[in-house]
């Protein structure tokens, strides 16, 4: 029994160090592209997209917009501390996916990529990005590959029963790993 315990210990505590390991890497962390969150018809505003997601609309704040010029758009192309790069294109030579950094003050929580007659939301979190935020990818995939108009960063409150989830799902990952 002893020796269990200790294991369970010792396994904590490698599994604390490679997650600082992780965190510890930065830029080198992997790109990821974000949850979607659903396709919406129209154009984006940060009171649409409190409608849209349904949540209150003093919950959703813009931080930063991109908009590309049809073909060929230049790369990088950025506005307000958001960064669009490394496009691939599409036979019309429009943008349909890339890269994207946001380097402005805020936390991007979620992504809006319009084009088309509609746009696509994706949620970007710490977990899915391995505690990496404000970068990630973005294509147009979930808008049928058409050239992209513009990219939005947005930051999102997150309602008060997901809060509450993490928070104890943290509470319960400690007092287990006191056991």
């Amino acid at each position: 029994m002893v020796r269990g315990v200790v294991c369970q210990r010792a396994g904590f505590i490698l599994c604390l160090i490679a997650m600082a390991m992780t965190l510890a890497q930065g830029a080198s962390a992997a790109r990821v592209e974000g949850t979607l969150l659903g396709v919406f018809p129209g154009n984006d505003s940060a009171a649409q997209l409190a409608t849209d997601l349904g949540v209150p609309s003093g919950d959703v704040t813009l931080l930063a917009k991109v908009d590309l010029p049809g073909a060929s758009p230049p790369d990088p192309s950025s506005t307000d501390g958001l960064t669009l790069s490394n496009f691939t294109l599409n036979g019309d030579n429009e943008a349909i996916s890339g890269w994207w950094d946001y380097t402005g003050v805020g936390t991007v929580t979620v992504l809006v990529v319009k084009a088309g007659p509609q746009y696509a939301a994706y949620e970007y979190t710490s977990l899915l990005t391995g505690g990496m935020m404000n970068m990630g990818l973005w294509d147009t995939s979930d808008l049928g590959n058409k050239g992209v108009s513009h990219v939005s960063a947005y930051s999102v409150i997150p309602e008060p029963a997901s809060a509450l989830l993490v928070g104890l799902g943290l509470l319960t990952l400690a007092v287990r790993s006191k056991r």
